[in-house]
């Protein structure tokens, strides 16, 4: 299905369906924080429902990624559907805050493909 979201449409607190990965067609993004920083908009979201394979949980997978920055167009092109609003965000802004000290030091940056694939190239990092 192809988004009709609008950058502007986005805020903080929406939970949105959008296109996984095959095997986690129930997961949900929520939108936790938007920021402009040097003239750009970057969207932080968190995610559940995932299973990422990752060696170092108890169970061999984790469930979600709590922080994960992406440019607007690339979430616009992910979603498929607004769901809800959350009432209590997850707990993000640890990685958030590691996240805005690399950035600002020109040490980070923000996925621009879709949220599927940035969830691949997390698991692949993880397990590297």
């Amino acid at each position: 299905m192809v988004s009709t979201a609008l950058a502007g449409d986005f805020s903080v607190g929406q939970i949105w369906s959008y296109q996984t990965r095959d095997h986690e067609a129930e997961s949900k993004l929520t939108i936790v924080q938007i920021d402009r920083r040097e003239g750009k908009e970057i969207i932080h979201i968190s995610i559940d429902g995932l299973r990422i394979k990752n060696p170092q949980a108890p169970s061999g997978y984790g469930s979600d990624i709590s922080h994960l920055p992406i440019s607007p167009k690339a979430l616009k092109a992910s979603v498929t559907k607004l769901s809800g609003q959350a009432g209590i965000l997850s707990n993000y802004k640890e990685g958030y805050q590691i996240w805005r000290e690399a950035f600002d030091s020109g040490q980070g940056g923000f996925f621009t493909i879709s949220v599927a694939e940035s969830v691949d190239y997390l698991e692949q990092a993880i397990n590297q």
